[in-house]
């Protein structure tokens, strides 16, 4: 079974914060599972990463959002600017960008301030 971790991020569109959700789960050393759930508005990310030191690190996104949505992205990233394996940050640092991505494709002003508890969280 994963390890899953609540990773606490605030999300604000247009200003406000929404209510919303963001998980990591460590499927071993090599593999983490990134979703962040707004529910209230219908809008789901969830990132998969995998890689080694002796690899490049692949990512693979879901974005889904109103009205109708739903997108893949796959990405190949050199091992060092997303080390799944010791630099997990830069993982969560790659799945918020996504997010703040998708979320001005559905037309809203989104800022997503990331503080340390969040980092933290996710290196555990």
């Amino acid at each position: 079974m994963p390890e899953q971790t609540d990773i606490p991020v605030k999300i604000l569109l247009d200003g406000e914060s929404v209510r919303s959700q963001t998980r990591a789960r460590s499927v071993g050393p090599y593999v983490l599972v990134l979703d962040t759930v707004l529910g209230d508005h219908g809008i789901d990310l969830h990132s998969t990463y995998t890689g080694h030191e002796r690899t490049s690190t692949l990512a693979s996104h879901l974005l889904l959002a109103p009205p109708g949505l739903k997108d893949t992205i796959a990405a190949e990233h050199e091992h060092e600017s997303i080390p799944v394996t010791h630099a997990r940050r830069r993982c969560l640092y790659d799945h918020l960008q996504h997010l703040q991505d998708l979320l001005q494709r559905t037309g809203a002003d989104a800022n997503i301030p990331l503080d340390e508890e969040a980092v933290a969280a996710v290196e555990r």
